[in-house]
């Protein structure tokens, strides 16, 4: 073969491998991954020292986190700017309302917009006519020297622990998330308004549920940024919007 075409062909290939690096417009797919929720909720449902009433509520989450493990999520990216959304949830009638309804509250966690260049997201939550406006130094991350390979990426760990008021005047919540980031990815986004890190987040966990990334496209996208009122979070807890609060 002619050597001007192997080195044609090697530099075609080159490209194609750093394409999803160097790309400024891309969507990252994501799906549930819910095995320790599951986990749990069963063994809740098999303790004899439970009652029959909480069973039947163990059962009936366990249900509906089955349903909302099928969802799908998207990450768009435009250059400095992302938005994370929900996809299309399909729910079957046969479910019974009651499955349907808490497999919708687990699976919309409302929509994420982040902003690279001013450090900004802004978070709107199912049913809310708010923007929620915070920072990405609201999370004060540790960084691991752990990793984890997802679609072929090395990931390093990092662990965000904060509390924040409870809503309704009890003791304060206590949070502890840990995301996979993929320094290759040059981007400080990820799910759920996560990010600031030095890599797109590509898994994010937190009581026992995570998002993980299932597919990356180089695709044109354009992403408007939102124009609405705006509340800080503090001010969002304690306006206590939601009749039941709920952190995703």
């Amino acid at each position: 073969m002619n050597k001007k075409i192997v080195v044609l062909v090697l530099f075609i290939m080159s490209l194609n491998l750093i394409m999803p690096i160097t790309a400024q417009n891309m969507v990252i797919t994501y799906g549930m991954d819910s095995k320790k929720q599951i986990s749990a909720f069963k063994q809740e449902m098999q303790n004899p020292g439970e009652s029959e009433n909480f069973k039947r509520l163990a059962n009936l989450s366990l249900k509906a986190t089955l349903e909302a493990e099928k969802s799908t999520y998207s990450l768009e990216i435009d250059k400095d700017k992302s938005f994370f959304y929900l996809d299309e949830l399909m729910l079957s009638d046969a479910n019974g309302s009651s499955v349907n309804e808490l497999a919708r509250m687990n699976a919309d966690r409302g929509d994420f917009y982040q902003d690279a260049t001013t450090k900004q997201v802004l978070e709107k939550r199912s049913g809310s006519k708010l923007f929620i406006n915070y920072g990405f130094d609201f999370f004060d991350w540790e960084l691991i020297k752990e990793t984890e390979t997802i679609l072929g990426y090395t990931c390093y760990k990092a662990i965000a622990k904060y509390t924040e008021p409870h809503p309704a005047g009890g003791n304060d919540l206590r949070r502890e998330i840990i995301v996979w980031y993929a320094p290759e990815l040059p981007f400080n986004f990820g799910p759920q308004g996560y990010g600031g890190l030095p890599g797109l987040i590509l898994k994010k966990c937190q009581s026992g549920s995570c998002f993980v990334a299932t597919k990356i496209e180089t695709k044109k996208v354009k992403i408007k940024w939102p124009k609405g009122e705006t509340i800080t979070r503090e001010k969002y807890s304690k306006k206590n919007e939601n009749t039941q609060f709920k952190f995703n």
